[in-house]
């Protein structure tokens, strides 16, 4: 049965960890593992995709950077390319989840 509280269980997910680190992701884990709206398989999925929701990319954009000095001359610090796919990556694939999970609660309402 699609109930109000399943609505909001991809929002949990994503933004839970965030909000309350660890514990509001786990609380959404538990409600998307107790929900009969999604199969096994995408509670799996949506569970180990990555882990806390945005968490780690909220964590890795609050990281400090250092800048290092080439030859005791300042070097020009460019932007670290490496640790912004990784942003980037951090901030996709919970969307992703979010959407995958959005997109099955939309058509199992429809298809009932």
């Amino acid at each position: 049965m699609n109930t109000r509280l399943d609505r909001w269980i991809p929002f949990i997910l994503l933004i839970g960890g965030v909000i309350v680190p660890v514990v509001g992701w786990l609380v959404g884990v538990y409600l998307l593992f107790r929900s009969n709206v999604w199969t096994t398989k995408q509670k799996v999925i949506a569970a180990l995709v990555l882990p806390f929701g945005l968490l780690p990319a909220f964590l890795v954009f609050l990281t400090p950077v250092k800048v290092v000095a080439s030859n005791s001359t300042a070097a020009a610090a460019g932007p670290n390319y490496g640790l912004i796919v990784v942003w980037i990556a951090l901030i996709v694939a919970p969307v992703l989840n979010y959407r995958s999970l959005k997109r099955s609660l939309l058509s199992n309402s429809v298809n009932r």
